[in-house]
Parts: C-alpha cells; structure tokens; sequence
C-alpha cells in the first residue's frame, strides 16, 4: 500500500530480507549497496555494518523496490 513491491534483479538501493535462521525468530533486513555488498544492523555489535550479501551464509529470501529509487 505504500508503493513497495518485490522485484527478481538486485538493484542499488533495494530493500532485502534473508531467510529466517534457526537462531531468530524474524528474518534480517538490510540495504543492497553493490558488487554484492549490503549493509544492515547488528543487533549483537549495535551499529550497522556493511557484509556480503550471504549475510552469516543465509540465502536472500525478498528483494523489494519503489518506483522513488529510479
């Protein structure tokens, strides 16, 4: 309802979410940067951190856009 919609192609600027693990109870959501890089928080360590997109070797589950990135 608020514009955003899920894409297949990983574009700068996208919203992603990863697969839930066995060790949370939600999945994690973070930024695609680029090169495969995102950034997201971390809890544990209470700041944001740039990672691969294999966040702790968990598959991206969503890719989310808004026609505002363009």
């Amino acid at each position: 309802s608020c514009g955003w919609y899920e894409i297949k192609d990983l574009r700068p600027g996208a919203i992603i979410t990863w697969k839930k693990s066995p060790l949370t109870s939600h999945p994690h959501i973070g930024f695609y940067i680029s090169d495969d890089h995102a950034i997201s928080n971390s809890s544990e360590h209470r700041e944001v951190r740039s990672h691969g997109i294999k966040y702790n070797s968990q598959e991206l589950d969503k890719i989310f856009w808004h026609n505002f990135l363009n």
